[in-house]
This record gives structure tokens, sequence and C-alpha cells, in this order.
């Protein structure tokens, strides 16, 4: 009787850990997401307005890329809160910044215009 007890308490603190590990696991992921975001848009939106305002255009520039890299840096921030080995994180970057680079390409060659991409709800 007592052995019972015990395997179903067991049992359920196992499953009371995992969903405090699953918890954990989901706050530190979507802080590593902000840190992405606030890495890239937020300061790179700073970045543009503080160069528009004292007609820099080097700083119109960096702030551009820091919000082009957007999708890079919400990965890296993400796979960097989840303690990723280097490789992982290298592994984050590569395909947000070749699809990047690619969708620049086709933009220039005139293959794909700005509204091809956009999302019809009809």
């Amino acid at each position: 009787m007592v052995m019972k007890f015990l395997k179903k308490f067991s049992d359920k603190t196992s499953i009371y850990i995992r969903a405090i590990e699953v918890k954990n696991k989901l706050i530190r992921t979507l802080n590593g997401m902000g840190t992405g975001l606030l890495a890239t848009l937020v300061v790179g939106t700073i970045m543009v307005q503080i160069g528009t305002l004292l007609n820099l255009s080097l700083l119109n520039e960096v702030g551009g890329f820091a919000k082009v890299f957007m999708a890079a840096a919400i990965g890296v921030g993400v796979t960097y809160a989840l303690n990723a080995k280097p490789l992982v994180i290298l592994h984050v970057i590569l395909p947000a910044v070749f699809s990047l680079v690619v969708s620049k390409v086709m933009h220039q060659k005139g293959l794909i215009e700005q509204a091809d991409l956009k999302l019809s709800l009809n």
C-alpha cells in the first residue's frame, strides 16, 4: 500500500518537475526573442532616427542593416538564451542571412516585387 502511494507520488512529482522545466525553457526562449528583436529593430530604428535628425548617412545605413538582419538576430538570441553551442548558433545565422541575400538579388534582378511576398486573406 505504501509503495503504491510512493509510486503515484513520484510520478506526479516527475510530471510537475517536467512542467516547471518546460515553463523555464519557454521563458528563456521568449527572453531570447525579445533580446534579438530589441538589438535589431528597436536599436536600428533609433539609429535611423538619429541619422535622419543629424543628417548622418552612416547611421542611416547601419540602422537599416540592423533592421534587415532582424530574423538572424532573433535566432541568435533564442539559441544563446537556450545555451546552445557556437556551431548551433552559426547554423541559425547562415539560413537567415542566405535567404536575405537571395531575396535582395531577386529584387534587384526584377524577379520578385515587394508586393509578391504579401499574404492575401481574401
